[in-house]
């Protein structure tokens, strides 16, 4: 059996109670209090985190539609914060969750083993959705382009009528709607960029993954 320690079974073992009785509420009262602890800890920087980065990212997003004139930019930015914040919060959640278990007793390492294997079996499997949705986000980061600009892709040219974290909808000059997976477009050129020659505005190749 493991000894136990803490500061409350120090303090009451000092005080001289006896020492099953200063297990017991060692276990009983510390554990608790720690996960509380820990889950008002969460809370305090899953909020701070939020409004540093609600605030970072408003302030290029106002300075961005500022310089261009542009409330595109304004709404484009402001769903990339909205992305980032939740990114954010799940990483905390997770860290506490992680901490939380811990300070009760249960063991991580079956776990996190477990977790391994299955993330590692669905990672292998959705590499092409991973691989969708991180050129979706890098898409609308980077400002390549908008929704009603004519894209030449591969083969296809077309009108953006949609934008999404996986794929990108064109329509075609004879009505066909082409629905691109983002990690597919390796090299597009945007027409509607560039005043009166557009032609030479073509974006830069993009190399995904």
């Amino acid at each position: 059996m493991s000894a136990v320690s803490g500061w409350l079974y120090d303090l009451l073992r000092w005080a001289g109670v006896a020492q099953p009785t200063a297990a017991h509420l060692q276990q009983v009262v510390v554990k608790p209090v720690s996960v509380v602890v820990i889950a008002v800890g969460a809370v305090a920087v899953s909020w701070l985190g939020n409004r540093v980065i609600r605030h970072w990212i408003g302030s290029v997003a106002r300075n961005a539609a500022a310089r261009r004139g542009s409330q595109r930019a304004s709404a484009r930015t402001s769903t990339v914060t909205v992305m980032i914040a939740n990114v954010w919060r799940v990483v905390v959640w997770a860290i506490a969750l992680f901490v939380a278990l811990e300070t009760i007793g249960i063991n991580l390492t079956p776990l996190l083993a477990g977790a391994t294997v299955i993330g590692a079996t669905i990672g292998f499997g959705a590499q092409s959705l991973v691989r969708d949705l991180l050129s979706g986000f890098l898409l609308i980061v980077e400002d390549q382009f908008d929704i009603g600009d004519t894209l030449v892709v591969g083969d296809i040219t077309g009108t953006v009528e949609e934008l999404t974290l996986r794929v990108t909808r064109l329509r075609a000059a004879d009505g066909t709607v082409w629905v691109v997976a983002n990690g597919e477009i390796r090299q597009l050129g945007n027409k509607s960029r560039g005043g009166s020659h557009p032609s030479t505005h073509a974006a830069a190749p993009r190399e995904n993954g």
